[in-house]
């Protein structure tokens, strides 16, 4: 049996004068462009800062793939993932 990957793409309302914060889903990657840096690291819990709040990813074996001034890649088995204001938590 063939498995299948699903794409998601999440574009949140700008915020006046900010840059939009992307983030693509894809299988066990999430892609966030424009991104504000990291503010808690985890391998079970990642918070992220963006233009609009904090975007708070749950998972297993969560890891940053990679990072640069305005893109970032973590990989890992995502369970969730919120949207929550200044501190992304539950």
């Amino acid at each position: 049996m063939k498995k299948r990957r699903f794409k998601t793409e999440l574009i949140p309302p700008l915020a006046e004068g900010a840059f939009s914060t992307r983030l693509s889903l894809t299988g066990n990657s999430l892609l966030m462009e424009n991104h504000h840096g990291i503010t808690e690291l985890g391998s079970e819990r990642i918070v992220i800062s963006g233009s609009d709040g904090s975007l708070c990813l749950w998972g297993e074996g969560l890891r940053v793939e990679a990072m640069t001034e305005h893109q970032l890649l973590i990989r890992g088995k995502i369970q969730s993932v919120d949207f929550g204001g200044e501190n992304g938590s539950k």
